[in-house]
């Protein structure tokens, strides 16, 4: 009985890695962050997407496709609790909805691709890197229409919401 505790003991230490025990950003389960969230008005301070108002945004017209190897793809899973890739919810501390859209993160692409075509059939283009570990998918930089918007920092307390005008 004693050889066998020693065997499971010696086993089980030289099963254990420590190549990443002094990495500061080593985080424990899996960790996935792929969303942002968008807020939408009109030049009159309406909140597009709050369905109470009279000229809030069509929800079953908007669509999110994903670039993969270069061809879009239209993003739609009834399986899904999002379906679209996107879900609107009314936030906690302010008056205004906000869409929460999943963005591409195909790791065939440097830059994945996310459009999301409006209601009213116009498009705009996201961009986004990542950072990837075995344990992590994380949101790093994102672009919109090419347009550099921001980098995003794990550490930040609270995430930017991006406002759009329609």
């Amino acid at each position: 009985m004693k050889n066998l505790l020693i065997l499971l003991t010696l086993i089980t230490l030289f099963a254990c890695n420590s190549d990443d025990d002094n990495d500061e950003t080593k985080l424990i389960g899996v960790y996935v962050d792929v969303g942002i969230d968008l807020t939408v008005i009109n030049s009159d301070g309406e909140d597009l997407l709050n369905p109470n108002n009279p000229n809030h945004l069509d929800l079953d017209k908007i669509r999110v496709f994903y670039e993969i190897d270069g061809e879009l793809q239209n993003m739609y899973d009834p399986n899904m609790n999002a379906p679209r890739m996107f879900w609107v919810v009314k936030h906690d501390h302010e008056n205004f909805y906000r869409m929460k859209l999943t963005l591409n993160a195909k790791e065939t692409e440097s830059k994945p691709k996310t459009i999301l075509q409006w209601d009213d059939g116009s498009r705009d283009t996201f961009e986004t890197t990542f950072e990837r570990t075995s344990n992590t998918l994380i949101k790093k930089k994102l672009w919109l229409n090419g347009e550099f918007l921001t980098e995003f920092d794990i550490n930040r307390d609270t995430e930017p919401t991006f406002n759009f005008s329609k």
